[in-house]
């Protein structure tokens, strides 16, 4: 059996007529369910940034360039794996002897070999936003970016590219690497414009 709580004394009393008004009030109102809350637009996912992982399964597609067999190997798989440069590739490239430039997915990682920023500065890798695979509208974009990042105009990131001999590759996804116009000219790869866009 259930212990039964009087309240004792005025204040009792009014506590429970009070509660007991509420329940009355809210029984009358007929109260209905609030309405579920909006559902919240969804984001689109951050596009992948970083390195890319390399595929196991990839093989070279039908048109893709390799670097000449006369001035290295690979160590691995064809296109997947680092490409280990000649005693005399390296010394024309001014590279220590056995370098070697990792291939991932088909395209060069130029990364380790950057011409690190313009005036001196880092970074020689860039992620860009809005790349789009077409050479003239990436150029204009990462030069756009250089500049916000450098603090230089558009027309002086061209200049110094021009002048230090820096070529941009696209390495995958939206980075971009600043790589010196030797090394990028003489080690004949795709990049992933050819392998994924247009030119």
């Amino acid at each position: 059996m259930m212990a039964r709580i009087t309240p004792s004394g005025n204040a009792g009393s009014k506590l429970v007529r009070a509660i007991l008004d509420l329940l009355h009030v809210s029984k009358k109102m007929n109260l209905k369910a609030l309405p579920p809350a909006p559902k919240r637009p969804q984001l689109p996912a951050p596009k992948p940034s970083g390195r890319p992982i390399r595929d196991p399964h990839w093989k070279p597609p039908s048109g893709w360039h390799r670097p000449a067999r006369s001035k290295g190997s690979f160590t691995g798989a064809e296109g997947n794996s680092p490409f280990k440069l000649n005693d005399a590739t390296a010394d024309h490239l001014g590279l220590p002897r056995g370098t070697e430039i990792d291939f991932v997915n088909g395209t060069p990682d130029f990364g380790p070999f950057t011409h690190k920023g313009l005036g001196g500065q880092p970074p020689g890798t860039y992620n860009v936003d809005g790349i789009n695979l077409n050479r003239t509208h990436d150029y204009n974009a990462t030069v756009s970016t250089i500049a916000d990042t450098m603090g230089m105009s558009k027309a002086a990131v061209r200049e110094a590219l021009r002048i230090n001999k820096i070529n941009l590759h696209h390495f995958s996804g939206d980075i971009m690497q600043l790589v010196p116009t030797n090394i990028h000219r003489n080690i004949h790869h795709s990049g992933s414009v050819h392998l994924e866009g247009r030119n």
